[in-house]
């Protein structure tokens, strides 16, 4: 994060932050097809903004509710919570 390792799980992102992988755990296959572009979505977020060569990413912006791809009823936690 930022040139910094981070090992909580629950780290705040702010936007401007880069994200990358650690210089040493790029060798690893994993990371390797990652860089190659083997993972890469079609399109990624407006948010978001990758260099794959790079193993990197800049988060850009809080996204808006719409952009945040989870299947959740929010009126039904709202009244679940509301009791």
């Amino acid at each position: 994060m930022n040139g910094e390792r981070v090992n909580v799980p629950s780290y705040r992102v702010r936007p401007g932050s880069v994200i990358s992988v650690a210089e040493r755990s790029r060798a690893m296959p994993p990371f390797r097809e990652a860089a190659a572009g083997a993972h890469a979505p079609e399109r990624l977020p407006d948010y978001l903004q990758a260099d794959h060569p790079r193993l990197a990413a800049r988060f850009v912006r809080l996204p808006e509710r719409h952009e945040i791809p989870v299947r959740c009823d929010v009126q039904l936690v709202v009244e679940y919570y509301s009791r």
